[in-house]
């Protein structure tokens, strides 16, 4: 029988490394000397100030820990602290010396000083940056970051008044993979389209790009810009305000996106088709909340006598299924989709939601089983249905009843959530 004091440190790191628990962390600290070494880097790898309460506290304990101890912590995470200003987030970047991934929302009391202080300390190892109602920062912040930041890859921006047109050129030289914003006012959006031909060009390397509630005065020259720019984009989300597609151009220039969302931005089966056919790459799409105002005005209604109707056909649905041999994940939720369209989901879990007669996801299973149904119409071709018949077959002899949940997945916002990657175990 293997010995725990006498495991080497490399199965003992591999053991550390599949827990995913925080709780289950500490226990493993507790078995002897060899597992508190191998858990300590991970228990300190994230700082957590999740409530003002205790955020003194949590500092105090920062400022008292041992030199090697504070060496371990990566990223810090700040949430709803209301209270802390420039003088915590001192301590903070005084006692975190290798920070690489900080994460702020709300940051109501954050100004210029910390944010500049951050970078002249901070910029040789920050990479990942999140900022929410970050309201007193100014271009000062954004020159300081431009200036020290030359490896921050990953950036989040929603609801900071201190955005500008000037903000992406003085970032210029950071090698950003990933860029989150939204939430701005018409005014700000409108100056950072003017910067789009220039400034955002610069970002060759983004993968993924995820616009909050955003504007079609930024949105539509940011489209037939992206054309011509970001040749690694992978992921790409547009939300809110009814806002233009991805054009013909856009999506050939991109066949290797995996992953895209257009929520409200007034998808229709010519959509679809265009989709199937430019991005066979695709892994998961997300359409929901594109319907007529007719059919959200009944839907609202709640009328038995009239039945909404959406923007996007079953047909069209089914043909993209047909035309992306790698789709696995599909929201519909608020397309008016009936769930009697496809029979062939006929133990379709019923959810806890209003709309419960209509689809709003789709697994792997069901997209599987409404290939192997072969009604895709032209696109549906004899080795696909053959293929896709085989892969229902070997998931039902995998899973048993797992065909029940033909809805039921993990939201896969995550996938556009990087600016979460680094945060703690709970």
């Amino acid at each position: 029988m293997t010995r725990l004091d006498v495991l080497p440190t490399e199965i003992i790191s591999l053991i550390i490394y599949d827990v995913s628990r925080r709780r289950d962390l500490y226990q493993c600290a507790r078995i002897n000397r060899s597992f508190h070494t191998a858990t300590t880097p991970l228990l300190w790898e994230t700082l957590r100030i999740h409530t003002t309460k205790y955020a003194i506290k949590r500092l105090r304990c920062l400022v008292q820990a041992r030199p090697w101890v504070k060496q371990h912590i990566r990223t810090v995470d700040i949430q709803s602290c209301t209270g802390l200003t420039d003088n915590h987030m001192k301590v903070i970047i005084t006692h975190v010396p290798c920070l690489e991934r900080l994460f702020i929302s709300p940051g109501y009391h954050f100004t210029d000083v910390s944010f500049q202080r951050l970078a002249q300390q901070h910029g040789s190892t920050l990479t990942s940056l999140s900022l929410i109602h970050c309201n007193h920062l100014t271009q000062r912040s954004f020159d300081a970051l431009g200036k020290h930041a030359h490896h921050l890859r990953h950036l989040h921006l929603r609801h900071c008044q201190g955005v500008s047109g000037a903000t992406f050129g003085a970032l210029a030289l950071c090698p950003l993979e990933s860029l989150s914003m939204g939430y701005f006012d018409v005014e700000t959006w409108e100056a950072l389209a003017k910067g789009i031909p220039v400034h955002f060009a610069h970002f060759v390397r983004l993968t993924h790009v995820v616009l909050w509630h955003s504007h079609s005065v930024f949105v539509r020259p940011l489209l037939q810009a992206t054309t011509n720019i970001w040749p690694a984009l992978t992921h790409l989300r547009l939300d809110g305000g009814r806002l233009p597609l991805p054009d013909r151009g856009l999506l050939q220039a991109h066949s290797h996106i995996t992953v895209l969302q257009l929520l409200d931005c007034q998808v229709t089966d010519a959509t679809l088709a265009m989709i199937g056919a430019f991005l066979p790459k695709l892994n998961h799409l997300d359409i929901s909340y594109n319907a007529m105002a007719t059919a959200m005005a009944a839907a609202a209604a709640d009328d038995a006598d009239t039945e909404p109707v959406g923007a996007i056909s079953p047909h069209a649905v089914r043909r993209l299924i047909m035309d992306c041999p790698l789709l696995t994940r599909l929201n519909l939720m608020s397309c008016f989709i009936l769930r009697t369209m496809f029979p062939e989901l006929t133990t379709l879990r019923r959810r806890l939601h209003h709309d419960s007669s209509y689809l709003f996801k789709l697994n792997h299973i069901a997209i599987n089983h409404i290939r192997a149904s072969g009604s895709g119409g032209d696109a549906t071709t004899a080795a696909t249905a053959a293929a896709a018949a085989a892969a229902v077959s070997h998931e039902g002899a995998a899973c048993g009843d797992a065909d029940v949940y033909y809805d039921d997945y993990d939201d896969t916002s995550w996938e556009l959530q990087w600016w979460l990657v680094g945060r703690d175990r709970h």
